[in-house]
């Protein structure tokens, strides 16, 4: 099967900055009470604002940047190994040129504790994260509100979900939206994760021009180092075809975003099975998928 969809072809992405150059990191602080500057809560992470100062090289030398960025903390501390694979899918993805946020998984020193006092001491790991807020050039579209009242809607109209996951419903009419997240879940899948729909999150660029970018690891890490062999490339078709589902209801558009993963898989062995699944594609819409937190 020759697929008739192109993929794109990405340049390797830069990192912005690695751990070993940060020089300074610090939390916002309210400038009444001095508490850290909440700005989202996730099942597993707490996201505060904050400041990274890091050594970037220019053509005049080497000199200090100082950037705007969220600041994630684990509720349950991140293990070493557990950081060591957030590195490596984010390694993965950013050499297949997908555009990962710019940031760092970075284990706190001494150097750095003062100024994260409250949220985060030395030898625990943090998640850095270019900062996608207000006054953000790029942000993240928050939709959960937009989702409750499409789902209201459906309701309302004796249609409960109308085939939709509220998953769906984030990125209902918006179809470059979907389809640069199916190509993000591609991504995963060609290079051995299994996607979940949850990392990746709608995006909204300067100018208005719409998106969306891997966003959230937790789940794919989870999933990664689980004990046990590691997905198979049947597995991985098949997570791929739910994802598709996921995406949207109309059997059309599933076909479109299925064209899609074709041209982006590389894998002959995922390729395979994906073309042996493409009939699971009519299967109804799943169940709701809950707790999408954009801001963790």
């Amino acid at each position: 099967m020759v697929p008739s969809w192109k993929p794109v072809q990405r340049k390797p992405g830069a990192s912005w900055f690695g751990p070993e150059r940060i020089a300074r990191l610090t939390v916002r602080r309210d400038a009444a009470r001095l508490a850290p500057v909440h700005i989202g809560e996730g099942f597993k992470k707490t996201v505060y604002l904050g400041s990274v100062h890091f050594r970037a090289d220019t053509p005049a030398g080497s000199r200090l940047v100082k950037k705007t960025v969220a600041i994630k903390t684990f509720k349950e501390p991140l293990s070493d190994g557990q950081a060591m694979a957030y590195n490596k899918i984010i390694k993965d993805l950013r050499e297949k040129g997908c555009p990962i946020p710019k940031g760092a998984i970075y284990k706190v020193t001494a150097q750095t504790a003062p100024g994260l006092s409250g949220i985060a001491a030395a030898g625990e790991w943090v998640a850095i994260q270019q900062y996608f807020g207000q006054g953000a050039k790029t942000k993240i579209v928050d939709r959960r509100q937009e989702v409750e009242r499409k789902m209201q809607q459906l309701k309302a109209r004796g249609r409960p979900l109308g085939g939709h996951s509220d998953y769906s419903l984030l990125f209902h009419g918006k179809r470059l939206e979907r389809t640069e997240a199916v190509r993000l879940m591609a991504s995963l899948v060609d290079s051995g994760y299994v996607p979940k729909p949850d990392a990746v999150a709608p995006l909204r660029r300067a100018k208005g021009k719409a998106g969306a970018i891997p966003f959230d690891f937790d789940l794919v890490v989870d999933e990664y180092i689980k004990p046990g062999t590691k997905p198979s490339g049947a597995e991985l078709a098949g997570h791929l075809i739910h994802s598709i589902r996921q995406l949207s209801p109309d059997m059309r558009e599933r076909m479109r975003l299925f064209e899609i993963c074709m041209g982006e898989v590389s894998s002959p062995e995922i390729k395979r099975f994906l073309v042996f699944l493409k009939g699971n594609l009519s299967e109804k819409g799943e169940e709701p998928t809950h707790g999408i937190d954009f801001q963790s």
